[in-house]
C-alpha cells in the first residue's frame, strides 16, 4: 500500500525470477546505532521485551550497527513504539 508503483516493481522481479515468493503478512523493524548489533544485553533486551507484550519475531538478523527483525505485518507498529519507547 504504501509503495506507489509496487505493481511495476512486482512485475520487473517476475521478469527475471518467474518463481518468486512473496510474503505480504510479514513487515521488519530495525533498530540502528553504534555497537547494537554487537552487545548481546541489547538483543536480549530486545526479545524479552518484545515477548513480554505478546509480540513474536520470526526472524532475526544483526549487524555491529543494526538489529533487524521480522514480525507479523500486524505487529510491526506496536513493535516499533515499544520498541522506541525501551531504547531511546
Amino acid at each position: 500500500d504504501d509503495l506507489p508503483d509496487f505493481a511495476r516493481t512486482l512485475a520487473a522481479l517476475r521478469q527475471v525470477d518467474p518463481e518468486l515468493a512473496l510474503r505480504q503478512d510479514l513487515g521488519m523493524v530495525s533498530i540502528v546505532g553504534p555497537g547494537l548489533g554487537s552487545d548481546p544485553s541489547v538483543l536480549c533486551k530486545v526479545i524479552d521485551g518484545l515477548r513480554q507484550a505478546g509480540l513474536a519475531p520470526g526472524r532475526m538478523t544483526t549487524s555491529p550497527l543494526r538489529i533487524s527483525l521480522w514480525l507479523s505485518t500486524s505487529e510491526v507498529e506496536s513493535a516499533t513504539q515499544l520498541l522506541h519507547r525501551m531504547l531511546c
